[in-house]
């Protein structure tokens, strides 16, 4: 009866190993099934009445903005649509975001906070470095200074990046 109890503890207590183990090999897939960015740029748009757009730097002039990466190469990821979370942070610290325009919030799993985004971009993604592009396009004035660009994939940042407007 004693080697009975004996086996039975160390059973449970191999179990609790296995599923300790199990749950920290599950969040380091979870974190490389991230597609990692590069690239990162961001280009202020002036769209003209005729629908013609053209690059401008001076906050006032813009009406839109492009941001653009390169996604890198991942073997764990299988091929498929995926989508990346733009979050765009103003010169105050604020993100910019209108859920009427597809801001929304989404998790960070790494900080295990929410955090609110601009927009997202989506890519049919092949295991390998394709380009990406996302716009903002927010319909009131951009103001002047430094903006900090966030990309987001699978709840992890994935690459950041920063422009100014004058």
């Amino acid at each position: 009866m004693q080697e009975e109890s004996t086996a039975k503890a160390a059973l449970v207590s191999e179990k609790t190993t296995l599923e300790t183990e199990r749950n920290q090999l599950s969040k380091k897939v979870d974190i490389a099934s991230a597609i990692r960015v590069k690239n990162i740029t961001t280009k202020g748009i002036d769209v003209r009445g005729n629908g013609k757009e053209r690059t401008k730097s001076k906050a006032k002039k813009v009406d839109k903005l492009n941001i653009c990466f390169t996604t890198e190469a991942n073997e764990v990821v299988p091929a498929g649509e995926e989508t990346f979370y733009l979050r765009i942070v103003d010169p105050t610290g604020a993100p910019l975001a209108i859920e009427s325009l597809g801001s929304g919030v989404s998790q960070n799993k790494r900080a295990e906070e929410e955090f609110r985004y601009t927009t997202t971009a989506t890519t049919n993604y092949t295991n390998g470095e394709s380009n990406v592009c996302g716009a903002w396009q927010p319909g009131q004035n951009f103001v002047k200074g430094k903006y900090s660009v966030e990309i987001y994939n699978k709840g992890y940042l994935v690459g950041t990046s920063s422009f100014n407007l004058k």
